[in-house]
């Protein structure tokens, strides 16, 4: 005795197929999703290493030393507190800082909201530009993702106080 008729078992195996194809589907999608959180977790754990790193000296230190409102601060030695080495090693975290952006690896947010301040901090400051911009004009690969966060940073607020 026959439980289904050959149209019966066409119908059955065809919706057998098509709960197969949602079950893969879903299992797609799924990972996906895991793989995006993922990579917020990664991308928030990058920014939390870098934000150690400056809150130790002497990134610190310059960073404090950067929190005024006199844009024409000394910074670099003989005048300032810190060698060139100490500068670039400082506005080079902020390099990095724009390469993790570019690629997609942090987002802007992120960086806006935990760097944005101390990128306009430094390149406010007279020295530190004209350090950067002399060695822009030598290699114009050199210290690209700090001038570009610089001035974005510099527009976002002016925006912002043309808004209040």
């Amino acid at each position: 005795m026959r439980i289904f008729s050959k149209k019966g078992l066409e119908v059955l195996k065809d919706t057998l197929q098509i709960l197969a194809n949602l079950a893969v589907l879903s299992g797609v999608i799924f990972a996906m999703i895991q793989i995006s959180d993922y990579r917020v977790k990664s991308s928030a754990e990058l920014v939390l290493r870098f934000g150690e790193y400056l809150d130790e000296d002497p990134y610190l230190s310059i960073s404090q030393v950067l929190d005024t409102s006199n844009v024409s601060t000394k910074i670099l030695q003989p005048a300032g507190r810190f060698s060139s080495g100490e500068i670039e090693r400082y506005l080079g975290t902020f390099e990095t800082l724009g390469d993790l952006y570019h690629n997609g690896l942090i987002t802007y947010e992120m960086l806006d909201v935990n760097y944005s301040y101390y990128i306009q901090k430094a390149y406010s400051n007279e020295e530190i530009r004209n350090y950067v911009m002399d060695a822009h004009r030598i290699n114009s690969k050199w210290w690209n993702n700090f001038i570009q966060l610089g001035e974005l940073f510099k527009e976002e607020t002016r925006r912002n106080m043309e808004g209040k």
